[in-house]
């Protein structure tokens, strides 16, 4: 009895004298970063409702929602926003940010400004998923500057599979068709788009190639022996 007693007394003094340790307010060791992916891009596109192509880089409401997008940490746009309060977050993201944005710039091919398309990276990257392309390589992993290259190549293939089905039609009708007389063939059959365009653009610069010469004929620049 003496034990219990003495066992029962030790608990309640530890009770009275127990003093609760505060927690201690710190991060965790992993840093915040920030990627542009595609994925990304998609997110901000449905939280602004507006194409990525629309983004206003002087809007702090745009661009705090393009680093949410983009950044590692699992929260809120709320949480998120709360913690760019922080110093040493703001650090880390301002500087992940930089760092992504450094890495792109490097790769970016120059263009012509182009009118804002209204056209959203959903569509773009589901377009790009439809054609065979893994979906996670598109959302997760794909350079966002490489979507160039890979809708070019999407847009390559498709043409050369429609002139080659163009090209099995045309062989299948020639046993049908007096070639010599018609002068029928294949691109004559069913020009394609890109076709028409590209020989509008050699029609218009023979025209220019012509007039330039008739310029010059009424400058007297060309002149006869």
């Amino acid at each position: 009895m003496e034990i219990l007693a003495y066992i029962i007394l030790s608990i309640v003094i530890l009770w009275i004298t127990y003093e609760p340790k505060k927690k201690e307010e710190k991060r965790s060791d992993k840093k915040v970063t920030v990627r542009l992916t595609v994925k990304a891009i998609i997110k901000w596109e449905k939280l602004t409702k507006k194409p990525f192509s629309q983004i206003d880089e002087s809007s702090e409401e745009d661009m705090t929602k393009l680093l949410y997008c983009m950044s590692s940490m699992n929260e809120t746009l709320e949480v998120f926003t709360a913690a760019l309060g922080s110093k040493a977050i703001s650090k880390e993201i301002v500087s992940s940010f930089r760092k992504e944005m450094s890495l792109i710039n490097q790769f970016q091919s120059e263009q012509k400004e182009k009118e804002k398309s209204e056209r959203y990276f959903s569509e773009i990257a589901g377009m790009i998923i439809a054609s065979g392309v893994d979906p996670n390589y598109v959302l997760n992993e794909m350079e966002v500057y490489n979507m160039d290259l890979i809708i070019k190549g999407i847009d390559e293939k498709k043409r050369q599979d429609m002139s080659e089905r163009r090209l099995w039609t045309y062989m299948s009708i020639l046993p049908h068709v007096d070639v010599k007389k018609s002068g029928l063939t294949a691109v004559k059959m069913y020009p394609f788009p890109w076709e028409i365009e590209e020989l509008e653009k050699q029609e218009a610069e023979a025209l220019r190639k012509s007039l330039n010469v008739l310029n010059k004929f009424s400058k007297g620049e060309i002149k006869f022996n």
